[in-house]
């Protein structure tokens, strides 16, 4: 999934203004101004628009763990070398990064998954959140990840968007 989507999409569900993003990106150790928060955000087809490449999504992702559960951008530091992102593990990292940035329980991400219009089971969230060198580890694909997603803003914003309506 584009990383620029899912930041837009996190964005959205969790009504972070710019100010705010970049602050997050900041404890994430991803020196960023309002201004590029903006880029990153903008439509893909206009001039403004700056690829959101894995180093920024996930540094803003640990960041977003400092800025709800607390921590130093000395721990976002450590975490950012030991993960290697690949194109198989990129939607699982951003899952457990968010069940973990918003103290997620296995019947949280169960519910939201049910509220983005998609039948989960624990054992495939499980297989989701574990290490790929885990013998129930599954990959989370872009589906999985969209309606994650779709179902995070019904969460945290008590209702459910389209598509349209989520672009920012």
């Amino acid at each position: 999934m584009q990383n620029n989507k899912v930041l837009k999409d996190v964005r959205y569900a969790l009504k972070l203004r710019n100010k705010k993003m970049e602050k997050i990106f900041k404890l994430g150790s991803i020196e960023i101004t309002e201004d590029e928060v903006e880029k990153l955000l903008s439509r893909e087809k206009t001039r403004e628009f700056m690829n959101c490449n894995n180093k920024y999504l996930h540094g803003f992702l640990n960041g977003l763990i400092i800025y709800y559960r607390g921590g130093s951008e000395e721990n976002a530091k450590k975490i950012s070398k030991f993960v290697k992102i690949s194109k198989t593990n990129a939607n699982n990292l951003v899952l457990k990064k968010l069940k973990v940035a918003l103290s997620l329980k296995a019947e949280d991400i169960s519910t939201i998954f049910k509220m983005g219009d998609i039948e989960v089971t624990n054992s495939e969230i499980s297989g989701m959140l574990r290490g790929e060198s885990s013998k129930i580890y599954r990959t989370c694909g872009d589906k999985y990840l969209r309606k994650f997603l779709r179902g995070l803003i019904a969460y945290k914003r008590g209702n459910v968007q389209t598509e349209k309506q989520v672009q920012v």
